[in-house]
């Protein structure tokens, strides 16, 4: 175990928007400009609606994040990998930009529902916060 302080990166769509993969709910996300698109991905709808099935599936061929790139985001953020940095990224992203652009594959729990994947990194470094981290209860 590292004696060096924790950073925890909580990363969500926002760090992919600079990859040019839209958000959804964000001032210029897909729902606002389009807010019948947020049925595409809601399964009532998907499963209620043979219309939507199709036009989801078709979202889904002209998916972005197939020829998406790392950006400068998740390039700090392997870098800080890369130092020695002991850190955790939690992120519902399954575009895969984080390893593409160096960092270590996830390592432990991973949960998946309706395919966003909770993704945790344990990378080697320090801890910021002077060692004084909570720790949560157990239930």
């Amino acid at each position: 175990m590292s004696s060096k302080p924790l950073v925890a990166i909580l990363s969500g769509a926002g760090v992919s928007t600079d990859s040019g993969i839209p958000d959804y709910r964000g001032p210029n996300g897909l729902w606002r400009r389009d807010p019948e698109a947020e049925k595409l991905v809601t399964y009532e709808y998907y499963m209620g609606d043979p219309e939507i099935r199709r036009r989801s599936w078709l979202m889904r061929r002209a998916n972005r994040t197939l020829g998406a790139e790392p950006n400068a985001a998740h390039r700090a953020v392997a870098e800080l990998e890369r130092s020695g940095a002991p850190v955790r990224v939690i992120t519902q992203n399954v575009d895969g930009l984080h390893q593409r652009a160096g960092l270590s594959p996830p390592q432990g729990p991973r949960t998946a529902r309706h395919r966003a994947e909770l993704r945790v990194h344990r990378l080697p470094g320090p801890r910021t916060d002077g060692g004084r981290a909570r720790q949560g209860r157990r239930r």
